[in-house]
């Protein structure tokens, strides 16, 4: 086995070599690719995340949310399971998605799971932001599926979206 400064068998389940590797710096350009990849999903949709809004759009000219997006593809594909993983105290500090603490109407479906990770020392949180779908294309980085992250290489302050 590989021995790094990290200690490969600490904090990685398994490594493999990836065929195609892009840099996704803006929400605009992240999202945009997200949706595409989350509309071809056959067998798995796993997402991490510091906060999650179900009621972003991933595409701002469409009405579609996140969470409408989720329910919409497991409600057509009777093999998808979609996994969600949550800091638990991510949608309080943000307070923009408190909404789900309670059971969000998108995720009651048997094949969403919305978990939320309280196993951390006080103040702490986990900071992962990933999102796999199908275990062949990963997205792991900085934006967190939330509101506020949404921005083009302008970054213009005054940006609505």
């Amino acid at each position: 086995m590989e021995r790094t400064i990290f200690g490969f068998a600490r904090t990685a389940w398994r490594k493999c070599k990836g065929d195609q590797l892009a840099f996704l710096v803006d929400g605009a350009e992240y999202f945009s690719a997200l949706d595409d990849v989350l509309r071809r999903a056959t067998s798995a949709v796993h997402i991490v995340g510091w906060d999650f809004d179900p009621d972003i759009k991933l595409r701002p000219e469409l009405s579609e949310t996140l969470g409408r997006l989720l329910r919409s593809l497991v409600e057509e594909r009777p093999n998808l399971h979609v996994a969600i993983l949550v800091w638990s105290l991510g949608p309080l500090y943000s307070s923009r998605s408190l909404k789900l603490y309670s059971q969000p109407r998108w995720a009651d479906h048997p094949r969403i799971q919305l978990r939320f990770d309280t196993r951390h020392a006080l103040r702490g949180s986990h900071h992962q932001k990933l999102v796999v779908v199908d275990g062949n294309t990963a997205f792991v980085g900085g934006i967190d599926l939330t509101s506020g992250r949404w921005d083009t290489p302008e970054h213009r302050i005054d940006n609505p979206l």
